[in-house]
């Protein structure tokens, strides 16, 4: 019996396209926002998300006037805290940066 073969086909197969990268947002409050020199221990905190959901084990620096000045994790819930005293009297600029 004679075997017959159909034409040669190409099929073409791609990887899936890569989920859109994550949306974070690192929010920060400070509290008091002013106090005396010394005395007024400040508490800087915030929360890490990403696309909305909590980002646990993240690595937060607290930078002041361009300086990193501590660093902490986020928690399970994505918060993050700071207690900072300022021995010197003046204004000083404060941010968080995250590492995720």
């Amino acid at each position: 019996m004679p075997v017959v073969e159909s034409e040669h086909v190409t099929i073409s197969v791609e990887a899936p396209p890569a989920p859109p990268p994550a949306a974070y947002s690192l929010s920060i409050s400070v509290s008091p926002t002013s106090g005396v020199a010394g005395e007024t221990e400040f508490t800087v905190s915030g929360r890490l998300t990403a696309d909305g959901e909590p980002v646990a084990g993240a690595k937060v620096e607290l930078v002041v006037n361009g300086e990193v000045m501590d660093t902490t994790t986020t928690k399970d819930d994505g918060t993050y805290e700071f207690k900072v005293v300022f021995e010197e009297p003046g204004t000083y600029e404060v941010w968080a940066k995250a590492s995720v």
